[in-house]
């Protein structure tokens, strides 16, 4: 089983909410919504895909739940510039293939076990990736989606993460990668049950621990995956209160539309 404490929060964290999407929005339309590209804080990304590598990975996850029901998340990315997404073209104002297929799509930062453009050399970058937002536009594929807004400033967040490539003798993300591909293609047990976190969820720990939030309280940083990321933001926000009740609280929104039984 994976160590991971329970929060002692009777009820989840109210500037965390459920927000279903419009008829018709695709992923890039519904986080247009749900974004305030002003506040200059830290935005992650979780998505849920539905193929079936991600649903081998939401499944793996179900240590890191009390029920061990599979998560709702596969993916976590840090998106590069939150004003980009306001940049696309409005699907009411212009035909959708127009906003879909722009070049300008907004950039993220994260490792990916199915990479936007090949996992070229891994080690000299520690895995990490840098891919746009194309692949999981179409809700179909990526039903689950969350945008989370980290109570961080953006600018120490990116210098962490140019560090986190230099870094492997600290945490060796091509590893993790190797080892969990290995899993997701049916050839090797779950990491996680070895402690070996999900590389991008790792990296993600690592760099905000860099910069001195604890992204997942209660949680070894080498066992994170996108679970523990989700179940900190819902749980533990009252740690994150501070003794004044304002501290550092994550807001977000969030939609499931894909559960697996």
């Amino acid at each position: 089983m994976l160590d991971i404490h329970q929060s002692p929060a009777k009820k989840g964290n109210a500037q965390l909410i459920k927000a279903q999407r419009s008829r018709g929005q695709d992923n890039l339309e519904w986080l247009r919504d749900h974004i305030d590209a002003t506040d200059g804080t830290t935005v992650l990304l979780l998505l849920g895909g539905k193929d079936v590598l991600s649903h081998r990975l939401r499944t793996a996850q179900s240590h890191a739940r009390h029920d061990l029901s599979p998560s709702h998340w596969s993916d976590v990315f840090i998106l590069a510039d939150p004003a980009q997404v306001g940049t696309q073209v409005s699907a009411q104002a212009a035909p959708k293939a127009a906003s879909t297929s722009s070049q300008n799509l907004p950039q993220l930062f994260g490792i990916s076990l199915t990479p936007q453009n090949g996992f070229g050399f891994p080690p000299l970058t520690n895995a990490l990736q840098e891919m746009t937002m194309e692949p999981f536009l179409e809700p179909k594929r990526f039903p689950n989606i969350a945008v989370l807004r980290i109570p961080v400033a953006c600018g120490p967040v990116f210098e962490a993460l140019e560090q986190f490539k230099k870094q492997s003798n600290v945490v060796n993300a091509t590893e993790l990668l190797a080892r969990w591909l290995a899993y997701g293609w049916g050839v090797a047990p779950n990491p996680l049950l070895e402690g070996l976190g999900l590389p991008g969820a790792v990296c993600m720990d690592a760099v905000f621990s860099a910069v001195n939030y604890d992204l997942t309280p209660g949680l070894a940083n080498h066992s994170c995956c996108p679970e523990a990321i989700w179940q900190a933001v819902k749980w533990w926000q009252e740690l994150r209160q501070g003794e004044d009740g304002t501290g550092k609280i994550i807001s977000g929104a969030y939609v499931v539309s894909d559960s697996l039984p």
